[in-house]
């Protein structure tokens, strides 16, 4: 059914529609008369949906409802444009390149404010072919767009560039990121079309502005936080696979970790009293028996800093304890040193440098 019926009057205009204002209630208005409105506002722009695609009860019904559509004020419409809004936004779990291809298609269809607004919501550009637009792009410029990029991401790009637009590219780059991105090329291509052409929309859409990073923290920091909260047994195991791959990295985390074990060694004796308050008393009785074993050295330590009446009493709170199930033992150290972290942050106490953060 063919639906190209007269334009309305000029008064209806979609560029007319005013999105500051306060919103007109669309209750009572049924889905198909707000498609008839949307309708009527892309005839009024000049231009054609296709809707070969609706059944031909739904062409039907929606015929009917532009039929009967009077005089629309324009609150409503521009409550029924706002709902559009509303509705395309809600599919966000579509992927960028998706989203792009459907405002392009609308780009000449509703009006051009929304378009534009819905592009910088969902951080996809007009563009239909990112790489063209990066390609234009002079290579300081777009080193500059990439410098803090994943391998990568810049292998990505090169990729995609021409063979003498992408070895002018690199020729900006530092030796270190130009050989790390040239190599990182045969570990992306069979990355699928789709995926680098997000890479290139995101690139366009970021335009070399200071990333908001979605986690918080420093690689460092993040790791060292989850392995002070994992057991013993498995932070041993990640940071010996860690030191396979990457022995300097490892050491940094190592140094950035710290440990029921490391407590005779990076605390000194006045941080005791200060972080054995802060823990329940039956945490620090648990975990210094758990740790009389194995880390004998560091339950001396931490009784030879107190009082030796605070001691003597600590230390028969310890028999008494007896023996302690391992996952009790671990829970308990990892509470203690938890502390300690605490205690580290609010200023309360302080860590002994190793002899190479100190030679730093």
């Amino acid at each position: 059914m063919d639906l190209a019926f007269t334009p309305v009057p000029s008064s209806l205009d979609v560029a007319a529609v005013d999105f500051d204002r306060e919103l007109a209630s669309t209750e009572g208005y049924s889905p198909s008369q707000k498609a008839a409105i949307i309708l009527r506002l892309v005839k009024s722009a000049g231009a054609r949906l296709n809707l070969s695609g609706f059944s031909p009860t739904a062409q039907t019904r929606l015929a009917k409802e532009y039929i009967s559509l009077g005089m629309i004020d324009d609150g409503i419409l521009d409550a029924v444009t706002n709902e559009l809004e509303v509705q395309i936004a809600k599919g966000g779990a579509a992927s960028p390149s998706q989203v792009g291809a459907a405002l392009n298609d609308l780009e000449d269809q509703i009006e051009q404010g929304l378009v534009q607004r819905m592009r910088d919501q969902h951080g996809v550009r007009a563009s239909k072919n990112p790489w063209e637009e990066i390609a234009e792009k002079p290579n300081a410029e777009l080193a500059k767009i990439l410098q803090n990029e994943h391998p990568k991401i810049i292998s990505s790009v090169l990729s995609k560039l021409s063979p003498e637009k992408a070895s002018g590219l690199i020729s900006v780059f530092p030796e270190e990121i130009s050989s790390a991105a040239t190599y990182a090329i045969s570990e992306v291509e069979n990355a699928p079309g789709d995926i680098i052409d997000q890479i290139g929309s995101a690139i366009l859409a970021g335009g070399g502005k200071p990333k908001t990073s979605a986690f918080d923290g420093q690689p460092v920091d993040i790791i060292a936080g989850i392995l002070n909260a994992s057991t013993a047994s498995q932070r041993d195991g990640i940071l010996e696979s860690l030191g396979a791959v990457d022995a300097d990295f490892a050491k940094i985390v190592r140094e950035a970790i710290f440990t029921f074990g490391d407590i005779g060694t990076r605390l000194d004796a006045a941080a005791v009293p200060i972080f054995t308050r802060a823990v329940p008393n039956d945490i620090l009785i648990t975990a210094l028996a758990a740790a009389q074993a194995e880390m004998g050295e560091v339950v001396e330590f931490i009784l030879g800093s107190m009082s030796s009446r605070m001691a003597d009493q600590l230390r028969e709170e310890i028999s008494e304890r007896g023996e302690v199930e391992l996952a009790d033992g671990e829970d308990a150290m990892m509470q203690l040193t938890k502390a300690i972290g605490v205690l580290k942050d609010q200023g309360e106490i302080d860590y002994i440098k190793s002899d190479d953060q100190a030679e730093d």
